[in-house]
């Protein structure tokens, strides 16, 4: 390991993904086994989750986008969802929603969903997509115009088909009849809500009006866009998750008899200076090196590298950002087991590159297109290790 990389992991400057400890992957997969899907693989944090939690006629899990341990920290002691922590968990590498939404949707690790962050490079496909609205990177066009679909650019499948409750997502409206959302939730049924308080609601309805088990799925996405756009420590942002946690008590305590809430979240955030935010433009020598721009996420760049060039490519990156990132090797982030424990699949290992930089701290490198400033970027990041 990185000298520098293996003291931010000692020093506590960063945190180093562990499968070892409980994790969001634990979580899910003890949640599908709790509904029923038996041949979904378990391990000792599975079955401590799946003791902790119990069976239920009804579960109810609520993802809460963005909503990281230091802004449940802010809620007041006396607040739902603080008074009712029971454990913390780790996420997972990286830390990004569209990462963590495939685990979500299929029980498996990054290292073999092959989902490496917002901008998935494609190699296999010759393209970079923007992974969650299915479109390509540059030009925003729909995936599915060059021939595409879930079953070709996602290896894994969605777990809710196998299940013995019956399913039912219930996300922001715009999202339900998406690629991706179909996907994600296996075909199974979905809703939309343009408003919170709408979509508890719909689920307090559907879980008193249920006949049979049922496995109920809330995405709740508005901290996590406020948290972008203010950054994370906002006073928006907290008025926001207080009424967040004010639905969700409403939630818990209308179905305190009927069903078990299990409420989490995919990632945190944290606030990244302009001073922070790194950058790549075009006629960068860095590019020249490069079989397309960096993808993944920008505290987490990945780096697709030209046959015959890592060694221009590792000399040009550590001239210039050795200062504020380490340079993984995709053999070294496998031998960490960053993404996930065991080998990576040949897919993902392609998408995740030939190297990984990673920020020792809230700092960003992203290739920015023509007309684009890091000036125009959000206040608020995640996906990395802080």
């Amino acid at each position: 390991m990185h000298a520098q990389l293996k003291t931010a992991f000692e020093t506590g400057v960063l945190l180093q993904p562990s499968w070892r400890r409980l994790n969001l992957v634990d979580l899910v997969r003890s949640l599908a086994r709790l509904a029923g899907v038996r041949d979904m693989e378990q391990g000792e944090g599975t079955r401590r989750l799946m003791q902790e939690i119990g069976p239920a006629d009804h579960l109810i899990f609520v993802l809460v986008d963005g909503m990281g341990m230091n802004l449940v920290d802010r809620l007041p002691q006396r607040s739902f969802i603080k008074s009712r922590l029971r454990m913390e968990i780790q996420s997972l590498f990286p830390t990004t929603t569209a990462a963590a939404l495939t685990t979500v949707a299929t029980g498996e690790w990054p290292n073999k969903h092959a989902v490496t962050g917002w901008w998935t490079h494609l190699p296999e496909f010759g393209c970079t997509s923007t992974i969650l609205p299915f479109v390509d990177r540059y030009t925003h066009r729909s995936l599915t115009e060059r021939g595409l679909s879930a079953d070709t650019v996602f290896p894994c499948k969605a777990y809710h088909p196998r299940m013995t409750h019956q399913p039912l997502s219930v996300v922001p409206a715009k999202l339900p009849n998406t690629l991706y959302s179909v996907y994600s939730r296996g075909g199974t049924p979905g809703v939309g809500y343009w408003a919170l308080d709408d979509g508890i609601n719909e689920i307090i309805k559907h879980v008193q009006n249920a006949s049979a088990p049922t496995y109920t799925y809330l995405y709740i996405s508005d901290v996590d866009s406020l948290s972008h756009l203010r950054g994370w420590d906002h006073e928006d942002v907290l008025a926001l998750m207080t009424f967040v946690d004010g639905q969700l008590g409403r939630l818990s305590e209308t179905l305190s008899s009927r069903a078990k809430v299990v409420i989490s979240s995919d990632h945190g955030h944290t606030t990244v200076r302009l001073a922070d935010r790194l950058a790549i433009y075009d006629g960068d020598p860095i590019l020249d090196a490069l079989e397309a721009p960096p993808s993944g996420n920008p505290p987490t760049p990945m780096f697709h590298v030209k046959k015959g060039h890592s060694a221009q490519f590792v000399r040009l990156f550590e001239e210039r950002f050795a200062d504020h990132f380490s340079l993984v090797s995709s053999d070294e982030a496998e031998a960490m087991e960053l993404c996930g424990p065991g080998k990576m699949t040949e897919i993902a290992k392609r998408r995740f590159g030939d190297f990984i930089g990673i920020a020792r701290g809230s700092l960003t490198l992203k290739y920015y297109e023509h007309g684009k400033v890091p000036a125009s970027d959000d206040f608020g990041g995640h996906s990395g290790l802080t």
